[in-house]
């Protein structure tokens, strides 16, 4: 291919994070957002009284990374009104 060989490809990211800090620390806070984003969206959820796991939409955000999350925030149900006597 035009860049490399996978292995290649590996050997350079390898190296890159060895000796860059800002890459690193990028990588740390992606692993980071990922461990948490799928707690986030059942808390969001479960505050928006869904109480299933958000079906389809829900799956997507926690599992799919940056398209699944920008799916559930333009699909995600609304916030219950406060007279509705949910939690």
């Amino acid at each position: 291919p035009e860049f490399g060989s996978i292995p290649g490809r590996y050997a350079s990211l390898v190296d890159l994070l060895s000796v860059d800090r800002v890459g690193s620390s990028f990588v740390v806070d992606l692993v980071l957002f990922g461990i948490f984003q799928g707690w986030m969206v059942d808390d969001d959820l479960r505050r928006r009284g869904v109480r299933d796991g958000g079906g389809t939409l829900g799956t997507a955000a926690k599992f799919v990374p940056f398209f699944g999350l920008a799916a559930y925030l333009l699909g995600r149900p609304g916030l219950p009104s406060r007279g509705a006597g949910t939690d």
